[in-house]
């Protein structure tokens, strides 16, 4: 500024110069032209020199030539002072432009430093929106006006804009272009929008590339002179730079967006994402990071990855990141932190333009829940599998065991009372029967022992069974009983729930040999969505649930997560099965109910049995003893069985029992025999699965061409016809396998005499 100041006095100085050397050259010349005579003070006279005309033309064209000289070279000075002060302003501007972050300020300091050659008391710069088709006003300085934005429209603005060439608008020139049709208002914007006329207006495109994004303009409501052709050159040379602002600012806050955005979904993920250097160290990391150590993100920056979630001095064996950075590719290992938590770790390189490894992003999800559900299914799976592993091998042992203890009672039958050989048939008799209770808790695990649900309420089957418990358990066991108030019904099997309790009953007696507490509760109760994703296998809804607590030695957590698989005891040798909650949960499963065991050594367990409720009255419960004696008929029944032992068992049986018999051992051959019989089949006695034909198709045929014939299906396990997980349906007569001659016995009569028929009282036994 000073510099400016000073060649404004030099230029001053030049100036003066000519004019006082042109008065002196002019008094010089006077002087040598004129001599006054002086005597004493008293003028005497006056002597004038004879000077030619030619040299008093010469002196006063020097003259003139001195002050014109000067008066040119100070308008040459004066041009050159406005160049070096726009180029002064220039740099300026493109100085702000370069080191001026915030946009606004940069259009105030454009907005200053223009101000110095052109007139800026009325400026704005105008940016054009695409999308929204507007012209916005990010920066707009008025004496007169305040707004922010128009619609383009035909304006001197958007004119500009559109021919992408500056414009100095007088009112002339205003009134031709509206003629013209270019605007359609002499006002710089929108005829929608109420500002005041513009006596001049003076403005230039903004452009970025090949691409005119806006204007930048100044007007005057006074002065239609106070703007020439060299200001628009200076609007037009400052737009340049304001383009070049605006491209800028647009490329940063494009990447600001872009790194704000990708921090926003980095940050918003559950996963722990970090970037690190090739030492490990933490360069940037996600909340996420952060909250899985009750850090701030920042916090984590410059630490070591191992220290931070592994407690370590020097990096993890097998680190999938090292990995990744030592040989340029993904890498991924499942890891366990100190605490306890499972994750997954991904380290993935990160190579600069040379293709050089400079660091790598380390993405790491928690696991822990999602590998307890993994391990829960595939143990909710390996039940599945061993189940029907188990329904398989309970079908096969039912056969023999019905042919074992048949062909046993025939023989103790024809034994003398006295004969020795009887106790040897009883052990075998004993021995079957251990084997039919083994196969059997088989069946309820693998859910095909069939069932025949009714709507009962819990609360009256353990008031039933109530003196039966207190049978089962030792006198220094407290047993308390909390029925829940209101208790809501399920549709279940009476004697399958009883044999759930009591099996959890005996569980709990065996858990306290010091004696101890043992708590039966239910209560009505809603599984959620919470209760669900904490226990694959349930459902929501409302369910009725029994609780078994006892305040015996408990279990620890490896014991808990294997109860439920069948044989697994913790229990001596010849102490216990291995059946008793594998039974509980396949009955429980069966009933589309959920089971659940908690445990803590030296405290004790709580078994929960959830029972899916139903709105229904409940029926009364009523346990039936079981009847010994052996009914008779002379009916005939057409038998079925493709297994050698357990026909000629049963059809002894039912010739003892008075039965004329039809026996076959294929479905084909029974069609047959009963198109050769003439008389009335009172009955078809067959076994479910069979080659050739089954059992279902067999009962399908036969009815067609007998209308009137009973059916009464028996099998090793019912699944080949319930209607959904071994539960019969109320027109199906069913017999499972293995059976006794009372079995068979009772069944046909109760079969039979469903309308009527001959019964009587057999005196054999077995």
């Amino acid at each position: 500024m000073k510099k400016l100041l000073d060649f404004m006095k030099i230029k001053d100085r030049i100036i003066g110069f000519s004019i006082v050397f042109s008065l002196f050259y002019w008094l010089f010349d006077a002087i040598l032209s004129y001599f006054f005579l002086y005597h004493e003070g008293t003028l005497l006279g006056m002597l004038i020199l004879d000077i030619p005309i030619n040299v008093l033309y010469l002196r006063s064209l020097v003259s003139v030539l001195f002050i014109t000289s000067g008066i040119l070279f100070s308008k040459v000075m004066k041009k050159r002072e406005r160049s070096e002060t726009i180029q002064l302003i220039l740099n300026k501007i493109a100085y702000a432009v370069n080191t001026t972050e915030n946009l606004n300020e940069l259009f105030k300091e454009i907005h200053q430093h223009l101000g110095k050659v052109v007139d800026t008391t009325n400026f704005y710069i105008a940016l054009y929106n695409k999308e929204k088709d507007i012209i916005e006003l990010p920066y707009y300085v008025d004496e007169k006006d305040e707004i922010t934005e128009f619609p383009p429209g035909k304006t001197l603005t958007a004119y500009v804009i559109k021919n992408d060439k500056p414009l100095l608008a007088t009112i002339d020139v205003m009134q031709k272009l509206k003629e013209a049709g270019e605007i359609e208002s002499m006002d710089s914007f929108s005829e929608e929008i109420s500002v005041s006329p513009a006596e001049v207006w003076l403005g230039a495109p903004l452009k970025i590339e090949d691409e005119v994004i806006g204007a930048i303009a100044v007007q005057s409501y006074t002065d239609a002179s106070l703007y020439n052709e060299k200001d628009l050159d200076i609007l037009e040379m400052v737009s340049g730079q304001v383009a070049i602002a605006i491209k800028r600012k647009q490329a940063t806050e494009a990447i600001e967006t872009s790194e704000k955005e990708k921090s926003i979904i980095l940050d918003s993920l559950s996963e722990l994402v970090t970037y690190l250097d090739n030492d490990l160290e933490i360069v940037w990391a996600n909340n996420a990071s952060g909250e899985s150590v009750s850090l701030d993100p920042d916090e984590l920056i410059g630490q070591h990855c191992y220290t931070i979630w592994y407690q370590r001095n020097e990096p993890c064996e097998e680190c999938p990141v090292l990995k990744a950075i030592e040989t340029g590719e993904f890498q991924r290992r499942e890891m366990t932190t100190p605490d306890g938590r499972r994750w997954l770790v991904r380290g993935t390189p990160v190579k600069n333009e040379n293709g050089e490894v400079v660091g790598a992003v380390e993405s790491t999800l928690n696991i822990t829940e999602r590998k307890r559900l993994e391990e829960r299914l595939i143990q909710s799976q390996k039940m599945e599998t061993v189940g029907r592993l188990a329904g398989g091998v309970a079908h096969d042992f039912n056969n023999l065991l019905t042919a074992i203890t048949g062909y046993a009672n025939f023989i103790k039958d024809g034994l003398l009372p006295l004969d020795p050989k009887r106790e040897d048939v009883k052990q075998i008799l004993k021995a079957a029967d251990r084997a039919i209770t083994l196969t059997d808790r088989l069946l309820a695990f693998s859910r095909r022992r069939p069932i025949k649900p009714k709507v009962i309420n819990i609360n009256d089957l353990i008031l039933e069974i109530d003196k039966m418990l207190l049978r089962i358990i030792t006198e220094d066991i407290e047993l308390v009983t909390l029925p829940g108030e209101n208790l809501g019904s399920v549709r279940a099997d009476p004697g399958s729930i009883e044999q759930v309790i009591v099996n959890l009953v005996v569980n709990a007696r065996d858990a306290m040999l010091k004696g101890g507490k043992l708590t039966i509760k239910t209560e009505n109760i809603t599984i959620d969505e919470d209760f669900v994703h904490e226990h694959i296998g349930s459902k929501i809804g409302e369910y009725v649930r029994i609780t078994i607590r006892d305040t015996g030695v408990g279990m620890v957590k490896e014991v808990v997560e294997h109860v439920f698989e069948p044989f697994f005891t913790t229990k001596g040798e010849g102490k216990g099965t291995g059946l008793g909650l594998s039974t509980a949960y396949g009955i429980v499963k069966q009933h589309d109910g959920y089971i659940t065991v908690e445990s803590i050594l030296d405290k004790g367990t709580i078994v929960d049995v959830y029972l899916p409720r139903v709105y229904e009255e409940a029926e009364k419960i009523i346990l039936k003893e079981r009847d010994e004696t052996l009914p008779e008929g002379n009916e005939t029944i057409l038998f079925v069985e493709d297994e050698g032992l357990v026909r000629s068992f049963s059809v002894r049986v039912l010739e003892r029992l008075g039965y004329n018999v039809i026996a076959a051992s294929d479905g084909e051959e029974a069609i047959n025999l009963a198109r050769e019989h003439n008389g009335e089949i009172h009955l078809l006695l067959t076994d479910l699965v069979m080659p050739k034909i089954d059992g279902k198709e067999l009962a399908k045929q036969l009815k067609a061409e007998r209308p009137n014939v009973k059916v009464l299906y028996v099998s090793g396990y019912s699944s080949e016809i319930t209607l959904q997980h071994g539960i019969l349906s109320d027109e199906t007569n069913f017999l499972q396998k293995p059976f006794s001659a009372a079995d068979l016995a009772q069944k046909l009569r109760e079969v039979i005499d469903e309308t009527g028929g001959f019964q009587r009282t057999s005196s054999f036994k077995f």
